[in-house]
């Protein structure tokens, strides 16, 4: 049976609260410390659910067992808490999707997923930049693992050379306003 756990402003929602608690403290410490370093405000609430198993996690998001949570709009999924310790990946599991629900906040429509994506993953962990061949096609599919995460460091490069060029509060700031011409 699901319970919910409410914080400030996360809402954990998990079979096994006593396993999972650890979950809502450190997102809510985490999405505080995420709008206080970038001048964000807070999205509202933001629900976590935290799947008791991988199974279950894969049968309710549609996900490989690789991928170890998913973000829609202010909801993020998230495999076993206890998966996630055990592989040392539990908080910045967590910082990387709470990136997402920021991302997602302030993007305006039409602003591509390789940007989206690329930024959430500049953010937590600046890279160099690298070639500007980003796409959407090897983000969005789930057959391929290793295809996957070459999409995810091409489009954190790509962010990296934007970010080199024009300052990270220009291309921050483009996440409401559009990309600019010559970006896509």
């Amino acid at each position: 049976m699901w319970r919910r756990l409410g914080g400030e402003v996360v809402e954990l929602r998990t079979t096994q609260p006593e396993r999972d608690g650890t979950v809502l403290a450190a997102a809510e410490r985490q999405v505080k410390e995420i709008a206080d370093q970038y001048g964000w405000t807070l999205p509202g609430s933001v629900e976590i659910r935290a799947y008791p198993d991988v199974a279950t996690f894969r049968n309710a998001t549609g996900e490989p067992g690789w991928v170890a949570a998913r973000t829609s709009g202010r909801r993020i999924h998230l495999q076993p808490a206890a998966v996630l310790r055990a592989r040392g990946a539990l908080d910045a599991t967590i910082h990387h999707e709470l990136l997402h629900v920021f991302v997602e906040a302030q993007a305006a429509p039409g602003i591509p997923v390789w940007f989206r994506e690329g930024l959430v993953g500049y953010l937590e962990h600046p890279v160099k930049a690298g070639p500007a061949d980003a796409g959407d096609s090897g983000l969005r599919q789930r057959e391929d693992a290793a295809r996957a995460r070459r999409a995810y460091a091409a489009a954190a490069q790509k962010v990296a050379g934007l970010v080199q060029r024009h300052g990270v509060p220009a291309v921050l700031a483009w996440l409401k306003s559009g990309l600019p011409p010559g970006t896509q």
